[in-house]
């Protein structure tokens, strides 16, 4: 049933064995910036999000009490991920990772530029994916790792010019013909891939497999 999923995520392998020195093989074409210029499409922003409190949708509160109950912040929203992660071919330790950089798991955090939830959105970006309430965990990562797989397809599967990409603009990788030389993409892609590997080595000594839905509640109960 997870061949196709594994066929995916096996794209990610290779790339990633050695992250950081990958990385640092990639020429900068100027001097590294304090950060990317203020752009409409950014998707994320990897500046610790200030926290509102936005009203919540009364149709999303049965699932966000249950989310709520549970004790640990990154299982809460497990099941969630694998879901994503079957649905559009990702690797569910990334996914992890992405919200974990981001959100820290917080559903409400909103960031000074406006990107909100676990992964980060902006609203315009949001909208396009068909999200109807951006603080809805279920939504905001399906939605998100929706974003993410597209920008995979776009950069031929290159994990580190995808996330390049989720946190500074496509447009901005494509301008610099790879990772721009802003200071805070660069950190936030090793520490993207730091989280991915923290993650896999977790589920490696738990002897679990990530694309096992077995391993998590059941979505069927939201």
């Amino acid at each position: 049933m997870f061949s196709r999923i594994l066929s995916h995520t096996s794209t990610f392998s290779t790339e990633l064995s050695n992250p950081a020195a990958d990385l640092s093989a990639i020429p900068e074409t100027a001097p590294p910036l304090a950060e990317p210029p203020d752009s409409s499409q950014l998707l994320l922003e990897s500046d610790p999000p200030a926290i509102e409190s936005p009203q919540s949708n009364e149709a999303d509160a049965s699932l966000s009490d249950l989310l709520d109950n549970a004790q640990d912040p990154e299982d809460r929203f497990a099941p969630i991920v694998i879901r994503a992660a079957q649905e559009y071919g990702v690797d569910p330790a990334i996914i992890k990772a992405i919200i974990k950089a981001e959100s820290g798991y917080n559903p409400q955090a909103v960031s000074n530029r406006g990107a909100k939830g676990l992964m980060q959105l902006m609203p315009n970006t949001a909208k396009s994916l068909g999200v109807e309430d951006i603080f809805c965990p279920e939504q905001n990562i399906l939605a998100g790792v929706k974003y993410f797989k597209q920008l995979l397809d776009e950069f031929r599967g290159s994990t580190k010019l995808a996330l390049a990409a989720y946190n500074s603009g496509s447009q901005k990788v494509k301008k610099y013909k790879g990772i721009p030389p802003f200071k805070t993409t660069q950190l936030y892609i090793k520490k993207v891939f730091k989280y991915q590997k923290e993650y896999n080595q977790q589920l490696a000594d738990k002897e679990l497999n990530p694309l096992n839905p077995q391993a998590f509640p059941s979505l069927s109960s939201f």
